[in-house]
């Protein structure tokens, strides 16, 4: 057995946590779809949406994740990409790290775990 799931928590056999982490991401990416394609509501309200939704899922249990550095950068490009498109802004521009967390109000999602 590779692994197996307790609490809605994948464990791993190696003490990994990259299977829970894409599952939670998984789970959650798509639900959100038609409020960050709305224009009526505001930057702030979608960036408080994401925080409530998406990100609490996605962090919940993580205080019993051994995280690896590759799991850290996919936790930052899900929180990256949702906020860019919360903001209205291409994937594919060019906008700093720092410029999209002071617009949005947050830290990086592998910092606040």
């Amino acid at each position: 057995m590779d692994s197996f799931t307790c609490l809605d928590s994948i464990i791993s056999k190696d003490g990994g946590s990259s299977k829970d982490i894409q599952s939670r991401i998984a789970n959650c990416s798509f639900k959100v779809k038609n409020v960050w394609k709305n224009k009526k509501i505001s930057v702030q309200t979608k960036t408080r949406i994401l925080e409530a939704t998406m990100m609490t899922v996605i962090k919940y249990g993580s205080e019993a994740w051994a995280l690896r550095k590759a799991d850290e950068d996919l936790l930052d490009v899900v929180q990256r990409n949702c906020s860019l498109i919360a903001v209205g802004i291409q994937l594919t521009d060019c906008i700093s790290n720092s410029w999209l967390c002071e617009k949005c109000g947050s830290v990086p999602l592998s910092k606040a775990i």
